[in-house]
């Protein structure tokens, strides 16, 4: 029997995406492959792979509808050596060798969620997005295109910058896709985040205690908003970030952030206004203001 052409393989996969994960993102991938259906098409195939005798066909499929998700949301130049690699071929394109090996024996649930990644999540909620930062303590590791999936609590590449941790938490959470964190949360920087995260309402020290859990939290100089730190708020006076200054010289003595244990500056729980003690005693004009932006109202993360 002959086997598959490379449209059959790519209308499958995406029918398969469309049918069994996201009907969202099956759209957007049909948008953006601009009618290459040949050319990605191609790139699903799992022949000489050893498939033969290993998984389902509902399973390979699940795999094939990855594989799309991976060639057609990434430019293959940008990611010429992807963590892991040094050959952009082992995830781009007829020879996506990373992803197939790795997923060969993985169950079709959990492939699934691999494609999940590539979309937004409906009806995340702030007490979710709070949580994806309670639960992720450590942004240590190598972090591996090919098998990325929101439930990993490790493998983050050694974000160590609070932009690089909000947009984690933004993935983690779900109001975020995978090829928005790599691609757009690339460009946050401590001139861009006001853009792209939000600019926020501006909160009296007074009234932190009654900041709602999840809402994402800017300290920035009186004077320069470049200069500033990001985390995410948890409720009751509390908040998590990385990269946060530990402590400073204040006009009175030494200050300190009131971490939680076993939290530290690479990433850690701390009382909000042990922090903006610390921002205050370092930032060049020692005044703050405090914003808080809702992550839940941009619609700019897919």
């Amino acid at each position: 029997m002959a086997g598959r052409t490379n449209t059959e393989r790519y209308d499958q996969a995406l029918a398969y995406i469309k049918t069994n994960v996201s009907a969202d993102l099956a759209q957007l991938i049909e948008a953006r492959s601009g009618g290459s259906k040949d050319k990605v098409g191609a790139a699903l195939s799992l022949a000489w792979h050893g498939f033969k005798n290993t998984g389902t066909k509902t399973q390979h499929m699940a795999l094939r509808g990855l594989l799309m998700c991976q060639n057609v949301m990434f430019d293959p130049k940008k990611y010429e050596h992807p963590v892991g690699s040094k050959n952009a071929t082992n995830y781009f394109g007829k020879n996506c060798r990373n992803t197939i090996e790795f997923f060969k024996t993985k169950g079709e649930d959990e492939i699934c969620k691999a494609i999940l990644s590539y979309a937004r999540l409906p009806d995340i909620t702030l007490k979710r997005f709070a949580q994806a930062a309670r639960d992720l303590t450590n942004m240590g590791g190598d972090f591996n295109l090919c098998s990325v999936v929101r439930e990993q609590n490790t493998n983050w590449g050694g974000t160590t910058n609070c932009y690089g941790a909000v947009k984690v938490w933004l993935f983690k959470s779900g109001l975020c896709s995978l090829q928005w964190m790599l691609d757009e949360g690339d460009k946050l920087n401590a001139y861009s985040c006001n853009q792209v995260i939000g600019n926020g309402d501006i909160v009296a020290e007074r009234d932190i205690n009654n900041i709602p859990e999840g809402m994402i939290f800017n300290i920035h100089d009186s004077v320069d908003p470049a200069i500033c730190h990001w985390g995410v708020c948890l409720g009751a006076g509390k908040a998590a970030a990385s990269n946060t200054t530990a402590g400073g010289m204040s006009g009175t003595g030494p200050v300190f952030v009131n971490f939680d244990p076993p939290g530290n500056t690479a990433y850690g729980l701390f009382t909000l206004q042990s922090s903006i003690d610390v921002c205050k005693a370092v930032y060049n004009s020692h005044a703050v203001v405090l914003r808080v932006t809702n992550p839940l109202a941009s619609r700019a993360y897919y």
